[in-house]
């Protein structure tokens, strides 16, 4: 029999849910029948003939807070609809099938890493963006992408900015994923390096840039990542370079991507380490005389841009 969700506030409905799911097995489904979530000019909760109001996009956020993802909804007779949240699996994430933090091939070619498609998630393509507005890198500049994997940043920045032309370079430890970035973008450059060695080849010969990625890396255990930007800003940017450095606060939970990261021995690490590290980024290039800003959801973009008059 399908369970009825009508006058339930979210304190009841959440906890009405929680205890329905918690008696599946991962993968299995739970339906009910709800209010329409069409109905428009309605907040969320507020009351209709046919019960509260929910919004489709309230739906989908309580499904994710109650380890769950919500199916697509059906018709189930005037103003409601027929709902299903199916439980996810916390055991089935790349995360837990990885190998160890510091292994080249945790992100390589045949990893379940490589399946991820962050540029096929509507927020952080729309923060990259917005990065790339803010510090507007110039046709013909020298740009650098650290721990590009297969070259997917370099290939939306030259998407995004189809006006202009870079000369493109990204380095990673994975050498499948270096092969597989050269097979798929043979214009640019990618070499297999150690970014705990910015001091010895390849890395030391490389130069210069007028913009520098880091999306998602410096955050790696296996990395001093303060140590890595301080080097790289003194010795591979530009006066007039700029910077975007990403930080994640999304996790994927059974192939669903979910908000606030997870960090070992932190019990609320999306405060007291995404925070913590934003902070010192955004304090370290400021007093390095760079205007910030932070962008996105799920990852944050640390965005710098050099003052009129910086000097390297």
């Amino acid at each position: 029999m399908l369970l009825h969700v009508a006058d339930d506030d979210l304190f009841a409905l959440a906890r009405r849910l929680q205890d329905a799911l918690r008696a599946r097995a991962p993968g299995e489904t739970l339906w009910f029948t709800a209010p329409d979530p069409d109905r428009r000019g309605l907040y969320e909760g507020e009351p209709t003939p046919d019960g509260r109001h929910r919004s489709l996009a309230g739906w989908v956020m309580l499904a994710e807070e109650l380890g769950a993802t919500l199916l697509t909804p059906q018709p189930a007779g005037p103003g409601r609809v027929r709902l299903g949240l199916r439980r996810l699996d916390r055991d089935a994430s790349w995360q837990t099938r990885a190998a160890p933090s510091g292994d080249p091939e945790k992100y390589g070619a045949d990893s379940d890493f490589a399946r991820i498609r962050k540029f096929e998630e509507p927020p952080f393509l729309f923060a990259f963006a917005r990065a790339l507005d803010f510090v507007d890198p110039a046709d013909g500049a020298r740009v650098l992408a650290l721990g590009c994997n297969r070259g997917d940043e370099l290939d939306a920045l030259c998407r995004l900015r189809s006006d202009r032309t870079f000369e493109c370079h990204g380095i990673d430890h994975a050498a499948s994923a270096i092969e597989r970035a050269r097979t798929l973008h043979p214009t640019m450059t990618f070499l297999t390096a150690d970014l705990q060695r910015l001091d010895a080849p390849p890395l030391a010969e490389m130069g210069r840039f007028d913009l520098i990625l880091a999306l998602n890396v410096l955050h790696s255990p296996s990395l001093d990542g303060k140590a890595i930007l301080q080097r790289l800003v003194a010795e591979h940017l530009t006066p007039a370079g700029a910077v975007i450095v990403g930080l994640p606060n999304v996790r994927y939970v059974d192939h669903t991507l979910h908000h606030g990261a997870r960090v070992k021995g932190f019990s609320h690490p999306e405060l007291s380490v995404l925070v913590r590290d934003a902070a010192y980024y955004r304090r370290y290039l400021a007093r390095h005389k760079f205007r910030v800003m932070i962008t996105g959801r799920h990852t944050l973009l640390i965005c710098a841009r050099p003052l009129p008059g910086r000097r390297g």
